[in-house]
């Protein structure tokens, strides 16, 4: 009886664990700024975050939360690199890998395969995660320059809408040589 059940609760935990888009043409939603205070969105410092958020102001920021089991991130990960190449210096995609079941070296082994090690890529040590309200994979959060979030969703992004949401957020596509 157990063996019968195994791979049916496993499937449902992959199914629950990964986000797909219900309609697959996401249509970008900007995200007023928040007040003042800014908090979490203004891109701070923060003691334990693994990066230098400051680092991030002046360019628009694509963070994207994988992980390498789920499906739908792997599905992404040739779109982010591509995007990254067509808007150049106007864009940072960085992938922050949330150690849900696998460690680091899982990630940067999984890149490599994929020839993706030259992606922008942080360890997230909880806290980026926690500040973004990730609760599924992958989870796009996009920043404006000036360190407002602009776009906020969980679950697979086609490249089109990943376009219209990187250049609402001020990225602009570098010409073609």
């Amino acid at each position: 009886m157990m063996k019968r059940l195994l791979p049916l609760l496993l499937a449902l935990l992959l199914m629950t664990s990964c986000a797909a888009a219900e309609d697959p043409a996401v249509t970008p939603q900007p995200t007023t700024p928040p007040n003042e205070d800014g908090f979490p969105y203004v891109l701070d410092d923060f003691d334990m975050a693994p990066v230098k958020f400051s680092e991030w102001k002046g360019t628009t920021t694509y963070l994207n939360f994988f992980t390498t089991w789920c499906t739908y991130c792997r599905q992404e990960m040739q779109d982010l690199k591509e995007l990254q190449q067509e808007y150049g210096d106007s864009l940072r995609v960085v992938l922050v890998h949330v150690p849900s079941g696998e460690d680091e070296a899982t990630a940067r082994a999984y890149l490599e395969k994929e020839g993706l090690s030259d992606m922008n890529f942080v360890e997230d040590n909880g806290f980026m995660s926690y500040i973004y309200g990730v609760e599924a994979f992958p989870t796009s959060a996009v920043i404006d320059a000036d360190g407002y979030l602009s776009f906020y969703y969980a679950g697979l992004i086609p490249k089109d809408a990943m376009i219209q949401i990187v250049e609402q957020a001020g990225a602009v596509r570098q010409e073609a040589d």
